[in-house]
């Protein structure tokens, strides 16, 4: 079976367990480490995994636990999500599109905690969203968790390689709800890049308008765009468009539409 986590993990030792409600996959592996006679629990409220770190003798061990949930336990996961966004104050737009495969533009992007914000809301309105992270951002433990989260890591210094790769991936799957910050980068910059476009003709999937408008605490998945053949000009339209809606970045000062 291959392993979950990404390159470099595929000889992790597997151990399947049965237990009544589920099935549960459990992958161990034991790494060097400096720190002697420290236990350390960390369980990560993901629902599909728990991750537990053992420091003993001079070794660390770590367990993944990965669970095929029951449709009570998504629930429950999907309601504790929307509960923490109403806490956080954030109203939530609903509606899910219909399609299997689609991209959604998220905009404006000025700070990972949209990552965080996008992939809460995702998950309360019932949703299972990937998203393009670059690929710096993925060392553990931090790189484990946007995993899970459902982060690909993209090298943003090889456009060409980066489309190849979605597309491959849509391919392999049934659904495929892809997220895309069209800035690029947290930066401000006045030229939003072409890469959904490219990604959207080659596959003839839709484009929606996503957002998270820090300014009025409300997220989204917008309405669905038409394109053309001509990326740069439909990326200027859609830039327009986001100027419009009056949105609020969480740093404004890095959110350019012009």
């Amino acid at each position: 079976m291959v392993s979950p986590f990404g390159r470099g993990f595929d000889s992790l030792q597997l151990h399947k367990i049965r237990s009544p409600e589920s099935d549960l996959i459990l992958w161990s592996w034991r790494e060097s480490r400096e720190t002697v006679d420290i236990f350390v629990e960390i369980v990560l409220p993901t629902v599909r995994y728990i991750v537990v770190l053992y420091f003993n003798n001079d070794y660390w061990t770590i367990f993944v636990v990965q669970n095929n949930y029951s449709q009570r336990q998504a629930s429950m996961w999907r309601r504790f999500c929307g509960f923490i966004l109403k806490v956080w104050g954030w109203k939530v737009d609903p509606h899910l599109p219909e399609e299997d495969k689609i991209i959604l533009l998220g905009a404006p992007h000025t700070s990972i905690l949209d990552f965080v914000v996008a992939y809460m809301f995702y998950q309360t309105i019932g949703g299972s969203c990937l998203c393009m992270v670059k690929k710096e951002l993925f060392f553990p433990p931090l790189g484990w968790l946007i995993r899970l989260m459902g982060g690909i890591p993209v090298d943003r210094k090889k456009p060409a390689s980066v489309v190849r790769s979605v597309l491959n991936e849509m391919n392999k799957r049934e659904k495929f709800h892809l997220a895309i910050a069209p800035e690029g980068t947290r930066k401000p910059v006045r030229r939003w890049k072409q890469g959904y476009h490219l990604i959207a003709t080659e596959a003839g999937i839709p484009v929606y308008l996503a957002y998270f408008d820090w300014k009025r605490k409300a997220i989204g998945c917008g309405k669905k765009v038409e394109l053309t053949d001509d990326a740069a000009a439909d990326t200027r339209r859609i830039q327009s468009i986001y100027e419009s809606m009056d949105l609020g970045a969480r740093h404004p000062d890095k959110y350019l539409t012009h």
